[in-house]
């Protein structure tokens, strides 16, 4: 029972966190990925993301990511390289962002947990708009658990953007709570709870975010 109820515990103290404000919006996003394992330590994958803002009105982000990622060199590290092509509506206007990154994932089991660290190194190509470097990390606790038949997985996960030409300044911050279920042999549903807190030219914009991703792996 522990086992379910601390990532509940988790998103109710993050909602209780939360200020009412005009400047908070909620939004939903999903992602639907496919990945398939190309060879041994080797697996290729592609995923879509639409993002709905305005307390969930209107779409305002289509998002392509395609990955190849690499399992061999030690049981604790994956690296990956990607690509994310990105479409953002500005006004009445969609402005594209072409977005290649390079990820290593480092993880570790301890006492039943999951724990990994993913840093990811990426280059923002943009429409109008200034290019720049970004580094992102990503760390998360996470505690399979059976429940009958399905397999379960709560996590929490802290994920930090860094401005790499400006040394240790903080962009934004992603604060989740979720779980993942593993619904079938190939597939797993991911249902999580995430306030965004992103710098702006005024403050400081947090969003919070109710989010879903299907993953088919085989």
């Amino acid at each position: 029972m522990r086992k379910v109820l601390w990532p509940i515990v988790v998103v109710v103290g993050i909602l209780f966190s939360i200020e009412a404000g005009a400047r908070t919006d909620f939004q939903y996003w999903n992602i639907n990925e496919i990945e398939w394992k190309a060879r041994e330590n080797w697996s290729l994958s592609v995923s879509e993301e639409l993002r709905f803002g305005g307390n969930v009105s209107r779409l305002y982000s289509h998002r392509t990511d395609i990955g190849l990622k690499y399992s061999g060199i030690t049981d604790w590290l994956d690296i990956k390289a990607g690509y994310r092509q990105v479409f953002d509506r500005v006004g009445n206007r969609w402005k594209y962002e072409n977005v290649p990154h390079f990820d290593g994932t480092l993880g570790m089991g301890l006492g039943g947990f999951k724990f990994s660290t993913r840093n990811r190194i990426e280059y923002r190509n943009r429409e109008d708009r200034r290019n720049d470097w970004r580094y992102r990390n990503r760390l998360t606790a996470k505690r399979p658990f059976f429940f009958g038949t399905f397999e379960f997985a709560p996590y929490i996960s802290d994920e930090i953007y860094l401005d790499c030409s400006k040394v240790g300044r903080i962009l934004r911050n992603r604060l989740s709570a979720g779980t993942e279920v593993k619904l079938l042999r190939y597939l797993v549903c991911d249902v999580y709870y995430m306030r965004q807190s992103t710098r702006g030219r005024s403050g400081w914009v947090d969003i919070n975010v109710i989010g879903t991703k299907l993953k088919l792996a085989f």
